[in-house]
């Protein structure tokens, strides 16, 4: 959390870590919680499936 308070990207703590991708995201969610941002990560835990799509549809519309 120290890293993100920081201004790191969950990249750069996933790699300075060495940690998983999904560790590196249920924390990234707790630091977000702890921030009093509960409402955007309760939005991103609605939205986090359709990632891939937006960005299947962004790609496509280069």
């Amino acid at each position: 959390m120290r890293l993100f308070s920081e201004g790191k990207t969950p990249v750069e703590v996933a790699i300075t870590l060495d940690l998983p991708a999904d560790e590196v995201q249920a924390i990234y969610r707790d630091f977000w919680e702890l921030r009093h941002t509960h409402k955007l990560t309760e939005k991103y835990e609605q939205i986090q499936y359709y990632f891939p799509l937006l960005l299947e549809i962004t790609q496509n519309t280069k």
